[in-house]
Order: C-alpha cells, then sequence, then structure tokens
C-alpha cells in the first residue's frame, strides 16, 4: 500500500494512487497464497490459518497449478491420491487463489449439480467466512443485492459457477 508523500504534489499522489489501484495483481503462486491467507473454518480438522508444512506434498501440486506460470512445461494435472489427504483442500486453495490474484471467470464442474451445492454449503462457504480476502471478493449471497447464488459466485474481474456434469446444459458458455 502506498502511503501518501508530502513532498510531492496531491495531483502527483492522485496519479500515483490511481496508477497502483489499476496494476494488476502480482502473481502469486497457490500454496504462498494459501499460507498467507487461508483460514480454516472452526469445525474442520485443523482449524486456523492453513500450513503448507502440515501437507508438504500438496504444494508442488498447488504450485503446478497456479496461475501466470507461463514458464513452466506443466500444462495439465492429474491427481491420483488417497482418501482424505488434503486433495479437497488443495482445489479449495486453487479456487481462493484464483478469485484473488488471476481473476477470470471460472467454471467448477462437479458429477452432479447437488454435489456442486453441498461443496458450496460445506466447503466453499465456510471458507469464504473465514478468509477475509474472498470475504471482502465475495459477497454473502444472503445479502440484498449481492448478484451472488448458491450456484453463482461474483467477484470483482469474474465469477465461479457451480455446475453438474450431469447436466449438459449447464456446461454451455455463460458468457
Amino acid at each position: 500500500r502506498r502511503i501518501w508523500s508530502r513532498s510531492v504534489s496531491p495531483k502527483q499522489n492522485l496519479i500515483a494512487a490511481i496508477a497502483e489501484a489499476l496494476a494488476p495483481d502480482k502473481p502469486i503462486k497457490t500454496s504462498v497464497w494459501a499460507a498467507e491467507n487461508r483460514i480454516l473454518p472452526k469445525d474442520s480438522p485443523e482449524p486456523g490459518p492453513w500450513r503448507n508444512e502440515r501437507t508438504p506434498y500438496l504444494v508442488e501440486i498447488m504450485d503446478v497449478l497456479s496461475a501466470k506460470q507461463d514458464h513452466s512445461p506443466v500444462r495439465e494435472v492429474y491427481l491420483k491420491k488417497g482418501h482424505q489427504l488434503g486433495g479437497s483442500a488443495l482445489g479449495e486453495n486453487f479456487c481462493g487463489s484464483a478469485i484473488s490474484s488471476a481473476a477470470g471467470n471460472f467454471l467448477a464442474v462437479f458429477a452432479t449439480l447437488e454435489d456442486a451445492e453441498k461443496w458450496e454449503l460445506n466447503r466453499f462457504e465456510p471458507m469464504r467466512e473465514t478468509t477475509p480476502e474472498l470475504r471482502k471478493r465475495i459477497k454473502d449471497a444472503n445479502i440484498k443485492g449481492a448478484d451472488n447464488t448458491k450456484k453463482r459466485k461474483k467477484y470483482p474481474g469474474g465469477m465461479l459457477q457451480l455446475v453438474g456434469a450431469n447436466r449438459p446444459g449447464a456446461l454451455k458458455s455463460t458468457t
């Protein structure tokens, strides 16, 4: 954040503030975003700040998923893992990082629409509520004028659309 300087004119301060506001966000790796921003809800197995040290095997996967990795040869990521090893949290960190630092439209496809609705209620909404970076970008769907629903989350620069793969019509373009 820029601090106003008395050594330059108010006009120069205003121009600098506008330039800073319009500048794109710095690229950030998903693992770094998670460590700096993600707060796990009170009802999670390990509530509080996300710690990459707890799941070091997820760090490289999160980093290759990170936006703005233009120099990486990785174009596709496949994850084969055991049960309860952090795969869902990895995906949530990726969503949060993308919403916060690489805004654009995001389509999250679940097996069924009911699965999408359960994820929104049990995973995404608690993450949004406990993570200040997401809370300031995505308004609560229950607030009048939020323009958000359980299946669509709008944020500056884009939206997250939740759909079920069992409904082909939902997979068509919404923009």
